[in-house]
């Protein structure tokens, strides 16, 4: 006997192989946090279905272990005896025990319950370590076990060990890459914890982001037929395990089982479509969220709250905080003062080998999950962020606008890396609908990809932020037609009185105008109001060398809708599209002055000045190059999109019978004169309108950007002149006559996919 322990414990605990370098002190230490079971014959260890939350090890006796399958039927497994574990995945995890363990024979088992292994861990770390490295690879395989018969199907035994053998494990951290876009590609990874994300250069010299990967899906699956540089960059989203297949190892299991060849070449022919159809709508992958406040004064408890109901609305949440992982691993050291406690070590802490299994067995178990971090940055708060795939500081608006201390920890931790996806949310006052000022939160904050404006209280608010991260954003695409885009009011009032929210907004030329004062939070009927005296008195004539009109009409009546508001001042996502005249490109207007970017949007070649901008570039209207940007939308908020496009496909057709060539006289003449009849020519305006429009309209990219939308609305109003302003109520009632039919059908269809289950409560 060493220090009071049984000469046999020692045996057991030696004969499990994770003690070998043990000296017999140390043992004794070990053995000490355990304490003994007897049973007789018959007599159960663990039964299938009872909670779980410790391991056993045999000491000496026999256990006979079966496993009940769904269908009733009872497998036997190998028995076990002296020096077997039972139950370390159980110790992990907690939940209910997977099988059933009886005594064969007299036996004796310890017992190590999860406190007590916790507390082992923290006090002697390296003497733990071989079981706390044990309980990962047993986890490990758990996992991948079963992804692995759902990527490739059933194998035998052999067959799985084999498989199993030839895969490596990877460990990529928030931030970090996992392969560049050029290098070689010898091989593919399946995701089993996590998120990537994968990216490709634009033309413009940007990042087009491609795809979002998640649990059980393929990256570089290509490389397994053939090699070449990669196309694309991949990097994590968060902390994310994975798995590598060499191509040799692929090639090997090609010949000894030729139904995992078939299986990656479906694989590649679904991607192959999945890149050739656009896809009409789209969901984000992002299913764990870290609630960071940006300092220890911002009170994140109602919004945590909206949030968690708003998340429970598409399926099961869980909250998780330092307070719940320490009652749940029986610790302590979140509430008394940020220390001690298993939340609160460093995530590179070997106790943190039985927290990361257990949180992700949460994302198993969840659709869900909400990291709420704590007021003062703590180990916890790093651990949240390096597990969320999307991080949402939240900031009071009242405040002042610097970096919070929590901010700028989370800067930190992604400093020469790539941060995750970072939302700021403004907690803003109640009844308002615009927040002047916005500017000064988002300078200096590049590390923020978009920001929300959450009135205090205001659960659409809330529910709207959860839509665009979940990627169920209803966002309203408005492309330009001259007087016809008054039909984009009538579409408004359909959604209005279906109760549609509209989450974000863009639009070209009109669109763009009609879109801003949406976003503005204007109803259908302040709109008429408001843009009519606007449009009515547009043209303002000029000495035509550089245009028909001046523009000073179309700059007044702007600034008077929109006043000296930016777009991100507004309470919805917002931009609108010019095209840059000077470089023959697109520009997408997200922030800054809202009046600028709808004159830009509409300012059409010929009929009004270019609108100058940095460098000496002139803008032109959105219309020229994208005049109903889904693209667009798409990319920047997933989720549906819903188009209104009121430039038909044949428009302009000339009467019959004309000359070659035409006199502005004689056309003038046949307007003034009763007897004469008229010339069936369109005037210059709608010439210059149609023509700027012409490109972009009939482009493969419109065809390809039409079916990305959800629900593309073409509301007959081509029988108008674009002119007819002076007609706006009527062009505005068909638009709502002639679409809301369709509308109407639509969100009865999408409508519980992207609102989600209302609450019990």
């Amino acid at each position: 006997m060493t220090d009071g322990i049984p000469e046999d414990w020692l045996r057991a605990l030696q004969a499990t192989g994770l003690s070998l370098d043990a000296d017999p002190s140390e043992l004794a230490l070990l053995a000490s946090e355990f304490r003994e079971v007897q049973l007789a014959p018959g007599e159960l260890l663990v039964k299938q279905g009872d909670a779980g939350g410790s391991l056993f090890v045999v000491v000496d006796g026999t256990l006979a272990v079966t496993v009940t399958e769904p269908n009733g039927d009872v497998v036997e497994v190998p028995s076990l005896g002296p020096g077997s574990l039972v139950g370390q995945i159980s110790l992990v995890l907690g939940g209910e025990r997977t099988a059933t363990v009886r005594a064969l024979t007299p036996t004796r088992a310890l017992e190590l319950d999860r406190p007590s292994c916790i507390a082992l861990v923290e006090r002697h770390p390296q003497l733990m370590k071989p079981l706390t490295q044990k309980l990962r690879e047993d986890l490990r395989r758990s996992r991948i076990v079963g992804m692995l018969k759902s990527i490739f199907g059933e194998f035998d035994a052999d067959g799985l060990r084999e498989l199993e053998d030839s895969l490596e494990w990877v460990h990529v951290e928030s931030g970090q890459v996992l392969f560049n876009h050029g290098d070689e590609a010898d091989g593919a990874y399946i995701v089993v914890v996590g998120n990537v994300r994968v990216v490709a250069p634009a033309g413009d010299g940007s990042e087009r982001v491609l795809d979002d990967v998640g649990p059980a899906e393929w990256i570089g699956e290509m490389a397994l037929l053939s090699g070449g540089p990669r196309t694309a960059t991949v990097y994590a989203l968060r902390d994310t395990e994975l798995v590598y297949l060499a191509r040799d190892a692929f090639t090997r299991l090609a010949i000894t089982d030729p139904e995992a060849m078939f299986y990656i070449a479906r694989l590649l022919a679904a991607r192959l479509q999945g890149m050739l159809e656009p896809r009409s709508m789209t969901f984000a992958k992002s299913r764990a969220f870290a609630i960071v406040p940006l300092g220890p004064t911002v009170d994140i408890a109602a919004f945590v709250d909206q949030f968690e109901a708003g998340l429970a609305r598409h399926g099961s949440v869980r909250r998780l905080s330092s307070d719940l992982i320490d009652a749940e691993f029986g610790t302590e050291g979140a509430t008394n003062g940020g220390v001690g406690g298993l939340a609160h070590e460093a995530h590179d802490h070997p106790a943190q080998l039985l927290l990361g299994p257990w949180l992700a067995q949460q994302e198993d178990l969840h659709d869900h999950l909400i990291y709420a971090c704590d007021p003062t940055w703590s180990g916890w708060s790093e651990r949240a962020i390096r597990h969320a795939s999307h991080i949402v500081l939240v900031a009071d608006a009242r405040a002042h606008e610097a970096l919070g201390p929590n901010e700028r920890k989370v800067v930190e931790q992604f400093a020469g890396g790539r941060a995750p996806q970072v939302s700021l949310v403004l907690l803003q006052q109640r009844g308002r609908t615009t927040f002047p000022g916005t500017k000064r939160w988002l300078d200096g904050r590049p590390h923020v990809d978009q920001h929300h404006h959450v009135r205090r209280g205001d659960r659409g608010d809330v529910e709207r932020v959860v839509r665009h991260l979940t990627g169920r954003a209803i966002s309203l695409v408005l492309g330009g037609g001259g007087s016809r885009g008054y039909a984009h009011v009538g579409v408004l009032r359909v959604f209005e009185e279906l109760g549609i929210p509209i989450d974000a907004a863009c639009g070209a030329s009109i669109g763009a105008i009609v879109g801003g004062s949406l976003a503005l939070g204007l109803q259908s009927t302040e709109l008429l109001r408001v843009l009519r005296p606007v449009f009515d008195n547009l043209i303002d004539p000029t000495l035509p060398l550089v245009s028909l009109a001046a523009g000073k009409n179309a700059v007044r009546g702007t600034a008077g809708v929109v006043g000296d508001l930016d777009i991100e001042d507004l309470l919805i996502p917002y931009f609108a599209i010019s095209t840059n005249l000077t470089r023959s490109a697109e520009v997408v207007h997200r922030r800054g002055p809202l009046a600028f970017a709808a004159r830009a949007s509409g300012s059409l070649p010929g009929v009004f000045p270019p609108v100058p901008w940095t460098n000496g570039d002139l803008l032109v209207d959105g219309g020229v190059i994208n005049n109903l940007p889904i693209d667009r939308m798409a990319e920047l908020h997933p989720g549906a999109v819903v188009a209104v496009d009121v430039m038909p496909d044949v428009d302009l057709v000339a009467g019959e019978q004309l000359p070659m060539s035409l006199s502005g006289w004689e056309v003038a003449r046949r307007l003034i004169s009763p007897r004469r009849e008229s010339i069936q020519m369109p005037n210059i305006i709608s010439i210059l309108m149609r023509s700027a429009n012409a490109a972009s309209h009939s482009t493969h990219r419109a065809q390809a950007t039409a079916a990305r939308a959800s629900l593309l609305l073409e509301p007959e109003v081509a029988h108008w002149n674009m002119l007819d302003f002076k007609a706006a109520p009527v062009i505005a009632d068909q638009g709502y006559d002639g679409t809301k039919a369709q509308i109407t059908r639509w969100w009865s269809e999408h409508r519980e996919r992207l609102l989600g289950r209302e609450s019990n409560n």
